[in-house]
Formats: C-alpha cells, sequence, structure tokens
C-alpha cells in the first residue's frame, strides 16, 4: 500500500465501507446498490440519493473504460455526519484523464457533486 491510501484509511469513519471488485461494466449494479443503501440509511432525501447513485455510476463507468484488463475497482463509501464521501480508484492505462474537464461526464459529475 502506498502512503496515500493508509492516509485515506485513517480519515475514514467507523461506517465507512469498502467493496472491491474486479472493473467490469457488470459490477456496476452491485456498487449503485452499495450506495444508495449507504445513502438510504444516512437518511438522504430521495433526490440526494438519486444524485449520489448517477454519480458513483458516471464515475465508476469512467474508470472501467480506463481500467486495465486485470484491474480491480475498489470504493469506498463513508458516511458521516453531514455528508456521504465517496472514493473510487482503479488501475488505469495511462494514456488520457479518465475524465477530461469539460467532457459530458465531467459536466454530469460536476452537477450532482460538491
Amino acid at each position: 500500500m502506498t502512503d496515500g491510501v493508509h492516509r485515506r484509511a485513517a480519515q475514514r469513519s467507523p461506517a465507512a465501507i469498502e467493496l472491491r471488485v474486479a472493473a467490469r461494466l457488470e459490477n456496476l449494479a452491485l456498487l449503485r446498490t452499495m450506495v444508495v443503501a449507504v445513502g438510504t440509511f444516512s437518511d438522504l432525501n430521495l433526490d440526494a440519493v438519486s444524485d449520489l447513485r448517477l454519480a458513483v455510476d458516471e464515475a465508476c463507468t469512467a474508470l472501467i473504460g480506463s481500467a486495465t484488463n486485470e484491474a480491480m475497482l475498489e470504493v469506498v463509501v463513508d458516511p458521516r455526519k453531514d455528508v456521504v464521501v465517496v472514493e473510487a480508484w482503479t488501475t488505469c492505462d495511462a494514456r488520457d484523464e479518465v475524465v477530461s474537464e469539460g467532457s459530458i461526464s465531467w459536466h454530469v459529475l460536476s452537477s450532482l457533486t460538491d
């Protein structure tokens, strides 16, 4: 593990949930289900849960599209007092940005997240 990974883990709340799956599109439903469950149990309103689900779906779809063949996608959902923090990462081909500023994905993520 890198120092960045250790630092992220140290900043998580005890309620954080981490899921590690193969970076494949067929795993998006599982990730969406986890995020919706955490958002619902965190007492987010329905619009916020829907926005959270869409943002995670968009981000993970972009990561999967850039992932190397055997990569694993790791997602941490960390419900805190006033916010749900989501981190997602995978091993990507270094050729391109995962989400380019100004792209449709960038606009979707910018409009759904803080």
